[in-house]
């Protein structure tokens, strides 16, 4: 047995989870850095599934591994979506935090070029 597959082939959890959470295949093999064929071939048991894959889905999307594996409950798929929208939420604060510090650098870089203007145009003037 190969150590870095799950002994099942598949992941049959996945597809209820992918469809749950309105996502597509594509998306399912971004977040695991393999192609949406690829994600469709697990998903219907006709690969297995690396260990390695399974994390990087269940990091991506808010799950345990073993969520992927089995036929998650009703109840079960409201807590994944709920950890999966609490991710979004979390990444999106992150990338306007980023954009908010790029533009205050911005903004800092603009006001020391022109305070540097203004003072040049002081002696400048002065000069005159």
């Amino acid at each position: 047995m190969n150590l870095d597959t799950d002994s099942r082939k598949g992941a049959p959890g996945l597809r209820l989870i992918r469809q749950h959470l309105n996502l597509t295949q594509t998306q399912i093999g971004d977040f695991a850095g393999i192609s949406s064929e690829w994600a469709r071939l697990i998903e219907s048991g006709q690969h297995e599934c690396s260990t390695g894959i399974l994390s990087k889905l269940s990091e991506k999307i808010g799950c345990e591994r073993s969520d992927l594996l089995s036929s998650p409950t009703p109840e079960r798929l409201m807590e994944i979506e709920i950890a999966y929208r609490e991710l979004l939420l979390a990444e999106s604060k992150a990338k306007r935090e980023k954009q908010l510090a790029e533009a205050r650098a911005r903004a800092t870089a603009a006001g020391s070029a022109a305070q540097v203007e203004r003072a040049s145009l002081r002696a400048a003037l002065e000069g005159a």
